[in-house]
Parts: C-alpha cells; sequence; structure tokens
C-alpha cells in the first residue's frame, strides 16, 4: 500500500477471536504463523476502495499509538506487516 491509505477502523484480536472468520486464519498462517493476536485495519485505499489488512499485532498497536493510524491523509502501510489483504470490510 502507498501513502494516502487511510485507516478506517482497527482492532486486535485474539487468534481464537478469529473462529468463524471463513479462512482468515489459514491465511495468515500461510503468511506469517499462527501468532497470539492479529492486527485489522479497515481502510480506504487511495482511489477509496475499501479493503481489510490482517496481519502484525504490534504494527497495529505501534500505528495508534504513533498517531499515524488518524492522519487522514493516509499512511504508508507494509506489506510485511500486513500481508493478508481482502477487499471490502467483510469482518466488521
Amino acid at each position: 500500500m502507498s501513502v494516502g491509505t487511510r485507516i478506517i477502523e482497527y482492532q486486535v484480536l485474539s487468534w481464537a477471536d478469529l473462529d468463524g472468520m471463513g479462512d482468515i486464519q489459514v491465511q495468515l498462517k500461510e503468511a506469517m504463523g499462527v501468532r497470539s493476536h492479529v492486527g485489522i485495519l479497515r481502510c480506504a485505499a487511495e482511489g477509496g476502495e475499501k479493503v481489510t489488512l490482517l496481519g502484525d499485532a504490534a504494527a497495529t498497536s505501534e500505528l495508534v499509538r504513533s498517531g499515524a493510524a488518524s492522519d487522514p491523509e493516509g499512511v504508508t502501510i507494509s506489506k510485511s506487516a500486513y500481508p493478508v489483504s481482502i477487499e471490502g470490510w467483510p469482518y466488521r
């Protein structure tokens, strides 16, 4: 993702809380292994498309702590920290 990706909502869930979210656990396990917690970002991409990014809980906490999560201009989001991307906000 590039600058301009606005974070609309964020949350950190335990791995167990991902049950019932389709194949999210499978995708995350393949991309980054099993983690105790997972960060979820519901974003608006540069073109206005809704996208959900899933990945590192610590990266999510850092985006919130630093204030970057609330930047109306958007932020650069690392694909290595958020390796799973889903169109829309299916798990809101």
